[in-house]
């Protein structure tokens, strides 16, 4: 008598797990607060460009989530806030934000997570002088991340400025030729 492989569980047979994986989720649409914010296991999520959109869902998983739009756009995609994991800053968007009210820089929820360096660049007094020095991050984000514009904060900046006339109206020509021949600086802060 020959036995059969096959698992036998209370008398019946066991069934094939699927060959494509099922993916679990829960669909659900959301409503935003006027400051772009949904609420999810009861933590607030910011979404910059919310306010772009008449419905928006969240699809949440067990341990990420994402929002997405009718046409299926994804507009935010991240981690559950209990999986305590660090969160993606879009930097690009807020600066957007920003370059629309450079009065909110000093309210806004994202001011204390910019590196030291770049905080005290933006926060100056003048909001002329803020919106040019918004424009210039925004251009140096489409190569750079905010953390490597912080470590060559001086080399980046500088670039960028060199073709511009100084805000002060300082001509670093002009005080070049002031300082004793062998000893001229190359490029100013």
């Amino acid at each position: 008598m020959k036995k059969k492989n096959s698992l036998r569980i209370y008398g019946s047979k066991s069934k094939k797990l699927p060959e494509d994986p099922y993916p679990v989720f829960k669909q659900f649409p959301i409503k935003f607060n006027k400051y772009n914010e949904f609420k999810l296991d009861k933590h607030f999520i910011h979404v910059p460009r919310a306010r772009n959109y008449v419905q928006l869902y969240c699809i949440t998983y067990w341990d990420s989530f994402k929002v997405i739009t009718n046409e299926g756009e994804i507009l935010l995609s991240d981690a559950r806030p209990y999986m305590k994991k660090r969160r993606f800053i879009p930097w690009k968007d807020i600066l957007k934000d920003w370059l629309k009210k450079p009065r909110v820089i000093g309210h806004s929820r994202y001011t204390p997570y910019l590196p030291t360096r770049i905080k005290e660049y933006l926060t100056v007094p003048s909001l002329a002088l803020r919106k040019q020095r918004l424009n210039e991050l925004l251009t140096l984000l489409v190569t750079h991340d905010m953390k490597e514009i912080d470590q060559n904060f001086y080399e980046l900046i500088g670039k960028n400025s060199d073709d511009q006339e100084h805000p002060y109206g300082v001509k670093w020509t002009d005080y070049d030729a002031l300082s004793p021949k062998g000893m001229e600086a190359s490029s100013h802060e």
